[in-house]
């Protein structure tokens, strides 16, 4: 059983010097200030950011483990030969070494009731990201809800179980639409205990 021992975590406005406008007033907001009443915008920091690494509350052993690291640097081209801009989630356990610039970012597969271990290691320090995982049930400082739990500015540790069988996704929650568009996202499969297919 978790339980928030900080709880000065939840909802606190922390801007950092020259940045975005946080919360903002009415409307959908956008640009590099204020948003609309919750709808962010910009890259104004609107919650509590770890200044350095954080442990994670109640960690245990996995039974798996994934690590993912950030790259906001990547290119695509496209059919029309147009390259673009991505950006994604590296495999870091794959090989030793990170893929350059998966599109989408590298899946995460589990079994069925196996605890779970993602270590989101945002080294570029650029900008704030998280990792929301979808089909799960999470502690609140392992929902990877920017702006409601926290937003990691080093390396974190999101621990979770695989509660459900099903096919889901993972992705950066921090200025969600922009991150998903730039390919901040990957699919999250929990096979059922018999297997695949089953």
């Amino acid at each position: 059983m978790y339980k928030i021992l900080k709880p000065v975590l939840m909802n606190q406005h922390n801007p950092a010097p020259g940045a975005g406008g946080g919360n903002g007033g009415g409307g959908n907001g956008g640009g590099t200030g204020g948003g609309g009443g919750g709808n962010g915008g910009g890259m104004g920091v609107s919650c509590y950011t770890y200044p350095a690494e954080p442990a994670t509350i109640g960690l245990v052993t996995p039974d798996i483990s994934f690590s993912r690291g950030i790259y906001m640097n990547g290119s695509m081209t496209m059919d029309d030969g147009v390259a673009v801009s991505i950006w994604g989630f590296n495999d870091n356990s794959a090989s030793g070494a990170p893929q350059a610039t998966p599109f989408p970012s590298a899946p995460i597969r589990v079994t069925q009731n196996q605890k779970v271990h993602t270590i989101l290691d945002n080294a570029m320090g650029m900008w704030l990201h998280t990792i929301h995982h979808h089909g799960i049930e999470p502690s609140t400082e392992n929902d990877g809800v920017g702006h409601y739990s926290f937003d990691v500015d080093g390396t974190y540790t999101y621990q979770w179980v695989a509660s459900h069988a099903g096919t889901y996704f993972y992705h950066c929650h921090t200025n969600t639409v922009l991150h998903a568009e730039m390919g901040m996202y990957g699919a999250l499969i929990i096979d059922p205990p018999e297997g695949p297919g089953t």
